[in-house]
Order: structure tokens, then sequence, then C-alpha cells
């Protein structure tokens, strides 16, 4: 998905460092929602989800302690707001990370 025409260069190595950090911790991650909707129609992408095999807010916290930042903890939704930091220059400002652990009983 390297291709500046569909999504800038900042959100591509945004999406790269959330996938790194997410396989590290053996937990797969998905672009979804808006984001993909956008991608399509060729709109600029300005919602930010990603739907995560595992605990999101793991996840969450571990980006935060790597990249910085700030997370907001959703424990009963078992979804978290990651609050990206200054250095990364990218709106909006916020990330979804959303868990998709029910099925695999996690929870």
């Amino acid at each position: 998905m390297r291709d500046p025409n569909l999504l800038p260069s900042e959100k591509q190595t945004l999406l790269s460092n959330i996938a790194d950090q997410a396989a590290s911790l053996s937990m797969p991650c998905y672009i979804v929602g808006g984001f993909v909707r956008d991608l399509l129609l060729g709109k600029p992408v300005n919602d930010l989800d990603v739907i995560v095999e595992g605990d999101a807010i793991r996840l969450g916290e571990s980006l935060v302690k790597k990249h910085d930042g700030k997370l907001t903890a959703h424990h009963k939704f078992h979804t978290a707001i990651w609050h990206l930091p200054s250095t990364f220059d990218i709106q909006p400002s916020t990330l979804d990370l959303i868990s998709a652990a029910s099925m695999r009983g996690v929870w």
C-alpha cells in the first residue's frame, strides 16, 4: 500500500508502525470503517480505525510506550483512542483501536 496517490506517506508510516507493533505482540490488525470507504472512493482519509485480533488496549499501551502520545482506554468496550504524539503531525490526531477478541475467548 505504499502509494502516495492513495495515502500520504506520513499516514502510511503510521500504519506501518501500528502493524509492526501489533505483529510484535502477535495481534493481527486491520484498517476498517471510514478509512476503507474514503480510500476506495479516492477521498482524503480522515477517519483512522484499526480492529485488533487481541487486546486493543494492550496494543494502545504498547504504542504509547514506543511512540509516545496518550491513550484513553474504554475497558467496558475493550476499545481505546490513541492520541498521537505531535511528532507524527497527522490529522486527525487520534486513532481508534477496537478489539475483535470476544469470539476468541480473550475477554
